[in-house]
């Protein structure tokens, strides 16, 4: 949605949801390339939802859910339990979707999926932590 190297103004005080997400998985791409993923695909949506960020790491395809919130005492805590059983669900569905579209044949690489909780500064929009989850789904 937005582009890298995107930063809101300082001046804003708040967010809406739409923006603290784009944040948040802008900050995580950041956070992976960092460790080496190479980014294939944000965003990706078909009919029955969206997934978050498709990357692949060595060998792996990895499907990434981002969960964003701004900081307060129990953001890092309940940040990755929001990831429910029926999103877990969703997020399922949809790499299977990805798959069949992407790689009609037999062949399919490793796949995995990750979660990654980003926490930002409600103040001045700074990343105050990432938490990164291998294979939570």
């Amino acid at each position: 949605m937005f582009p890298e190297g995107w930063m809101i103004s300082r001046r804003r005080k708040k967010l809406n949801n739409v923006e603290l997400g784009a944040l948040g998985e802008l900050y995580a791409r950041k956070y992976l390339r960092k460790k080496g993923m190479r980014m294939l695909e944000t965003n990706w949506r078909c009919r029955i939802g969206e997934l978050d960020i498709i990357a692949k790491d060595s060998k792996e395809l990895v499907f990434v859910e981002v969960k964003t919130r701004f900081d307060s005492a129990q953001a890092e805590h309940r940040l990755l339990s929001n990831v429910t059983h029926d999103k877990q669900s969703q997020v399922r569905r949809l790499a299977e979707a990805y798959l069949r579209q992407h790689y009609p044949g037999r062949w399919r690489p490793a796949v995995r999926i990750d979660v990654v909780g980003v926490i930002v500064n409600k103040e001045n929009h700074k990343l105050k932590a990432i938490d990164h989850l291998l294979g939570a789904i």
